[in-house]
């Protein structure tokens, strides 16, 4: 990247904007900032196009469309990466394919497999709680013996509905779990899938499968979540304070999660659940976008 390219320079980020094109950026930026105007502008483009009115689509494509994507296939996009290429920006271009619908349907269908046989390491993707729950619990419940209960602990404006995972966590010895943070010692990641085999008042030994295919043991101790007001002081200048905090074990039953909580994260042995399908844009490609090919 060039050495005189800094992204706090409007000069620079602007240079290869029109006056009208800035303008334009302006304006939009200044109404979606309003909640009245982003709600009334989504239901009004929803009801759009679904009536198919012909104006809807082009309006879209010149505004929202324009300000955040380069176009809408690799000759579209040429223009923008050879300008951000001779100010010393690398473009990569990010995809998303849409198919005919019986396409997709047969493409799918080409991989179902009736007589599927679950096997551990394998997680579920659903779009609704209420069958990730019962996915956890059966899987759970097919565990001999009592489970053991770690009781998490909120302190300060912590509620319950900001903690990351189980206030209490139910786990058993062989039971599938999912890392939910990054380790600071990189033995493992969020998202990194595991088995618990031993289980202390506060410690908890999981293993995993590291990316060279070995098996590994962890040692999970217990985990703090904070959250963090900022202020300025009489200088003038951003303090942070700490105004709750949540302790807890890092893990959460992983035989099934959903949809919306995989995003960002990416798996080796999935199983995709939509059961009686999904219920907001983009969701099925999040699902299927979450498995490593």
């Amino acid at each position: 990247m060039n050495s005189d390219l800094r992204f706090d320079n409007t000069e620079i980020a602007f240079s290869q904007k029109s006056s009208s094109e800035l303008r334009k950026a302006y304006l939009m930026f200044k109404m979606m900032s309003n909640p009245r105007w982003v709600s009334f502008g989504s239901n009004l483009a929803l009801f759009g196009l679904k009536a198919r009115l012909p104006l809807i689509p082009q309006i879209i494509k010149s505004t929202v469309f324009r300000q955040f994507c380069g176009g809408v296939n690799r000759s579209d996009c040429s223009d923008l990466v050879s300008d951000l290429n001779q100010n010393g920006v690398k473009a990569i271009l990010d995809y998303s394919v849409e198919g005919q619908e019986s396409e997709e349907i047969d493409q799918l269908n080409e991989r179902f497999n009736p007589v599927f046989d679950r096997k551990q390491g394998y997680i579920t993707l659903s779009s609704r709680n209420f069958a990730v729950d019962k996915i956890n619990q059966q899987e759970l419940s097919r565990i001999e013996g009592k489970p053991e209960t770690y009781i998490g602990k909120m302190e300060g404006n912590f509620k319950a509905s900001q903690a990351p995972v189980d206030i209490h966590l139910h786990l058993k010895i062989g039971a599938q779990v999912m890392f939910v943070r990054n380790d600071t010692e990189r033995r493992f990641v969020n998202g990194t899938i595991g088995k618990v085999v031993e289980l202390e008042p506060e410690r908890i030994k999981v293993e995993i499968t590291t990316p060279d295919q070995r098996l590994k043991v962890i040692d999970v101790e217990k985990e703090n979540w904070e959250i963090v007001k900022y202020k300025l002081n009489p200088f003038n200048e951003p303090e942070a304070e700490v105004i709750g905090n949540f302790t807890q074990f890092p893990l959460k039953l992983a035989w099934a999660i959903t949809i919306h909580k995989s995003q960002g994260k990416t798996f080796d042995k999935v199983i995709i659940d939509m059961d009686k399908g999904a219920f907001a844009h983009g969701q099925t490609y999040v699902a299927l976008s979450r498995c490593r090919t």
